[in-house]
């Protein structure tokens, strides 16, 4: 009788690391993600600004039609500090993984250890997009 050794996927523990701490990260920024959307869904002065947040989070393009309705509503409250540290990291995480997947190779596993480094290296220049008006300038600079 021949005994043949089977390793299971996700089993040695360099492996189960890097997938925890990919997860913990992936689900981190979706409750931040969510936290940005309903504060600022109610800001914004909706009356039901909870029931956004899942249809901004888990519908296809859904966050995307969600920063495209918000352009045409007037903000009734002005932007916490809390608010602005949350947009700073939202701003370097999405940052983070658009040049995570355009300088790391195409393993998940790496992509996962290089987004927190990409991710602070991102903060200063989403601190000045976020905190010193960055985007306002970026607009007029872009606008004919």
């Amino acid at each position: 009788m021949i005994v043949r050794s089977v390793t299971l996927p996700f089993t040695d523990r360099p492996t189960l690391l890097i997938g925890v701490l990919g997860a913990c990260f992936v689900g981190g920024l979706f409750a931040l993600l969510g936290y940005w959307v309903y504060r600022d869904a109610s800001a914004r002065g909706r009356r039901n600004p909870i029931l956004v947040v899942p249809v901004a989070l888990f519908a296809p393009f859904g966050l995307l039609l969600y920063l495209y309705r918000r352009r045409r509503w007037e903000r009734e409250h002005p932007k916490t500090a809390w608010d602005r540290r949350v947009e700073t990291a939202l701003v370097a995480i999405g940052g983070a993984f658009v040049v995570g997947v355009l300088v790391t190779p195409p393993d998940p596993f790496t992509q996962i250890l290089a987004l927190p480094v990409l991710t602070l290296v991102a903060l200063p220049l989403s601190y000045l997009l976020v905190y010193r008006e960055g985007w306002t300038r970026l607009r007029r600079a872009l606008s004919p």
